[in-house]
């Protein structure tokens, strides 16, 4: 595998195959430091089902927690921890949630004094395992007069109308 420091730093790889050559224009790297992150922001609210994280297969790839928020990480609002990823392999590694969460940023953390390496994340959406549902974790409600699946960010029906008694884009309001 290439070196890290070879990435941030901007030096030539010398030493390195074709294979590795590619592997390493490709990650993102920290400097050795305190608990190193990196942050997505997606600009906008995102579903995600599955996350696959690429990595190097090495030291630097392992042990990473994936938190999501709707808030730009700092150190003192941080993120719970939505999945571990023990090893990011250099064919990736895909942890599967539960239920879809609903969030703009992404951040993978590293606990401790370390390097972080990251080649690529993958998100895939989900749909919510029951008909009328939405939103983070699905815990939204939508009563569409036609039965059928509202949008997993918005809840608003994919026709027009609300079963009786309710209103809104999402038919989630009470009348």
């Amino acid at each position: 595998m290439c070196n890290a420091l070879n990435i941030y730093n901007e030096k030539t790889l010398t030493h390195a195959t074709n294979n590795d050559t590619l592997l390493c224009q490709v990650c993102s790297v920290t400097q050795k430091a305190s608990d190193p992150w990196l942050q997505i922001d997606f600009g906008g609210m995102v579903s995600v089902g599955y996350i696959r994280v690429y990595g190097r297969g090495n030291h630097q790839s392992t042990n990473l927690l994936i938190s999501a928020s709707n808030i730009s990480f700092s150190r003192s609002n941080s993120p719970v921890t939505i999945a571990n990823i023990t090893n990011a392999s250099i064919s990736g590694t895909t942890v599967e949630l539960p239920l879809p969460r609903t969030f703009q940023y992404l951040v993978i953390r590293k606990n401790g004094f370390s390097m972080m390496s990251i080649c690529e994340v993958g998100l895939y959406g989900k749909e919510c395992p029951a008909a009328g549902s939405f939103g983070d974790r699905c815990r939204h409600s939508c009563n569409c007069k036609d039965s059928k699946k509202c949008d997993i960010l918005t809840g608003k029906c994919s026709s027009p109308g609300c079963f009786q008694g309710w209103r809104g884009a999402a038919c989630d309001i009470c009348k």
